[in-house]
């Protein structure tokens, strides 16, 4: 009864760390997805990417409350209730760890052939990269209604506390944990071949520094999202109390959520490009101003 109750305050901590996290997610993919939108420096199609790794990471994160509120207050529903409850959040999370992988492939392009790069239409360009997104969220719902049972998580428990993986029955937890591990390899694959021929050409300092940004945002998301992964597939496999499970699943929820969060953080302080799209955002009226400033000195003269 002691132990329980030590499990529990830990698993109340925890919680109540990933609210403020996932609070913090929120915040900046949001901010980060409305500079995307309304910066006009923003539209290479890396910036769109990494604008639509914002949205989908909005998405992912915006249903993240729920099992939150069932740790907190042990309140339990249904596989079905669970899975209609995060069916978005799922695929907001398929469709963010996919766009990482556009977004290294659409660096290692530009750099490996910039002349080919430059010369691609970007419509049909973008449009590729939007069809593999969407195939892998296709992949993602496939895998949540094939091995779909009413069944709880826990024996002799009809009802379960709602998690993001929850919805992930039999073997497709392993096939939805160990896909994820491969794109997030072949992502950092792309990266590692892109940072290579970067530091080989010592002509290209401005656009090692935006690549470095990336790259660490990158690394960052990736490895959270592989940590949490493994932690939640490697868990199923024995046989432990409920609070102890719940603690562990709360616990490794954090890395992926820490990942996630510090997108917005890495790309203002590191990034002078996004820090004036931020700073724009934020005040409209200074850019104006210094427009109007512009032309009356250009009328002057």
């Amino acid at each position: 009864m002691e132990d329980e109750s030590e499990l529990f305050f830990f698993t109340l901590f925890f919680c109540c760390l990933f609210i403020a996290i996932t609070t913090a997610g929120l915040i900046g993919n949001t901010l980060l997805l409305l500079t995307t939108i309304r910066s006009r420096s923003l539209r290479s199609p890396c910036n769109i990417l990494i604008g639509s790794c914002a949205l989908f990471d909005v998405l992912h994160q915006s249903a993240l409350y729920v099992p939150a509120y069932g740790i907190i207050s042990q309140v339990t529903m249904r596989s079905i209730t669970c899975s209609m409850i995060m069916f978005l959040p799922e695929l907001g999370m398929a469709g963010g760890t996919f766009s990482l992988l556009c977004i290294g492939f659409d660096r290692f392009f530009s750099i490996f052939s910039p002349n080919r790069y430059r010369c691609t239409d970007k419509r049909k360009y973008l449009f590729v990269h939007y069809m593999a997104i969407f195939l892998y969220c296709t992949y993602t719902i496939f895998l949540m209604f094939a091995f779909f049972r009413d069944q709880p998580l826990f024996k002799h428990c009809r009802e379960q506390i709602c998690g993001i993986n929850l919805v992930f029955h039999d073997k497709a937890l392993f096939y939805w944990t160990y896909t994820g591990v491969a794109v997030n390899l072949t992502a950092f694959a792309f990266y590692m071949m892109t940072w290579r021929i970067i530091t080989e050409n010592l002509e290209i300092e401005q656009l090692r520094r935006i690549f470095r940004t990336i790259m660490l945002v990158t690394t960052l998301e990736l490895g959270g999202f592989t940590i949490t992964q493994l932690i939640m597939s490697v868990q199923q496999r024995f046989e432990v109390s409920v609070p102890l499970r719940t603690c562990i699943m709360t616990f490794a929820a954090h890395f992926i959520n820490a990942g996630i969060a510090s997108k917005f953080i890495v790309y203002y302080f590191t990034s002078t490009e996004y820090r004036k799209a931020f700073k724009s955002l934020i005040k409209p009226n200074q850019d104006i101003k210094q427009i109007a400033c512009s032309h009356s000195s250009h009328n002057q003269r």
